[in-house]
This record gives C-alpha cells, sequence and structure tokens, in this order.
C-alpha cells in the first residue's frame, strides 16, 4: 500500500506543505516524518517525528 512520508502540522493535524509535493520548507514550518510498513495480513506501524525548520 502506498503512503506518504509525511505531513506539515499547523492548527490542524494534517496541513500542508505535503513531504510528496515540490513545494520548498521555510523556517518555521512543522512537519512530521513518518516512515511506515504496510502489510495487509498482518496490520501497520509507523514511527512520527516532528522536526521544526530553522
Amino acid at each position: 500500500m502506498y503512503h506518504g512520508t509525511g505531513h506539515g502540522v499547523g492548527l490542524s493535524l494534517h496541513e500542508a506543505p505535503s513531504l510528496l509535493s515540490d513545494e520548498l520548507l521555510k523556517a518555521g514550518h512543522v512537519i512530521t516524518v513518518k516512515p511506515g510498513v504496510y502489510d495487509p495480513k498482518k496490520g501497520a506501524v509507523h514511527i512520527e517525528d516532528l522536526i521544526m525548520v530553522t
């Protein structure tokens, strides 16, 4: 299953920028980086880190 690697965080949990977009990250952006492993028979796991761009 395809899943993005991360997204922006602000007033909403999921907001721009998406790490799949061509948008440049700027100072002050807060993003998640959350690689995942997905298996339809066993379930899924991902580890999520928050990063603030400086």
